[in-house]
């Protein structure tokens, strides 16, 4: 987790406070810088790529496809990267600021790469992909490469961890996602609760705010993906997973409301103006929305559940 924003904010340049960087984007702003929060055609101009290729010897921007779990400390799944095993060993190996601190394992087909605590944070070791000298772990398998500052989690993915019940709630939503042809994806399975005491609003502006915006219940994962329609890069699909199929209609019909009449709650205008018509529908427990004419979707849902935007409202924080 990245406790130490202060320190975060003197490593990235900016002063103790600026106006529009809470820390949520500042946490959002680090993970771009970090490639722990890449998603394909998103965020390019923050990706030294050459770098990347000779730290780790390959480039999240060669990704055909990016996966992305957890809000601060997530786990990144590269598929189709087109990357070369040795490659990226010896690169690993080559790296005089990290080589020295290496070690790995194989299980089976993958190997996974350490180097001491995964997220400990050395910033007289900051270099492309660790802008604040956080170490990580990584696995190599035959057709992706995992990225994770939680080392059980990573070997959960890669299926070397028994013990995946964590993971039950995304399988139909990963489904969902595939199906639909998303070329990026972020899920969670922690559902977005509004805290009025932290959304430095005042007390009654707060209230008027959760009164004319509804929730969408006590859902138990979400998934969103970026699209391609027509050949561009354009559109985004959401679903949420719900415990049943009731609670999955409910879920559908506050998503119709707050997507096709409400607002951002950071004066961000409209959502049906910034993300177009929604098509809300259920599919058993999930409810699903498409997107179609959202342009840059995906990076525009990604900043949204870094914002803790109403749009993924669960329920209000007593």
């Amino acid at each position: 987790m990245i406790e130490n924003l202060a320190l975060v904010r003197t490593q990235l340049g900016l002063p103790a406070s600026v106006v529009g960087v809470d820390d949520d984007t500042l946490i959002s702003l680090a993970q771009a810088l970090d490639g722990t929060a890449i998603g394909f055609g998103n965020d390019s101009d923050l990706v030294d790529v050459s770098g990347w290729r000779t730290s780790f010897g390959f480039s999240p921007l060669e990704a055909f496809q990016v996966a992305r779990a957890g809000v601060e400390d997530p786990i990144v799944v590269f598929n189709s990267v087109g990357h070369d095993a040795d490659e990226i060993a010896a690169a690993l190996a080559a790296d005089p600021v990290w080589g020295p601190l290496l070690s790995a394992e194989t299980l089976g087909d993958t190997t996974v790469y350490s180097w001491g605590d995964a997220t400990e944070t050395h910033f007289d070791r900051t270099g492309p992909g660790r802008p604040l000298g956080r170490a990580g772990t990584l696995a190599v398998t035959n057709d992706s490469v995992v990225r994770s500052y939680d080392p059980a989690l990573l070997l959960a993915a890669v299926g070397e961890d028994p013990n995946l019940d964590r993971f039950a709630p995304f399988a139909d939503i990963v489904q969902a996602l595939d199906e639909a042809g998303a070329y990026a994806a972020t899920l969670s399975a922690d559902p977005v609760l509004f805290d009025p005491a932290d959304s430095g609003l005042g007390e009654d502006e707060a209230r008027a705010l959760v009164d004319s915006s509804p929730l969408l219940g006590d859902y138990e994962a979400l998934g969103f993906g970026g699209l391609i329609v027509d050949g561009q890069i354009r559109g985004a699909l959401m679903v949420f997973a719900f415990a049943d199929d009731a609670a999955a209609e409910e879920g559908a019909a506050a998503l119709r409301e707050v997507l096709g009449n409400g607002d951002s709650v950071y004066g961000g205008g409209a959502w049906v103006d910034r993300l177009g018509e929604p098509t809300v529908s259920t599919r058993g427990r999930l409810a699903i929305v498409e997107l179609p004419e959202a342009d840059r979707g995906y990076g525009s849902l990604l900043n949204a559940w870094f914002r803790r935007e109403n749009l993924f409202w669960a329920a209000v924080q007593n």
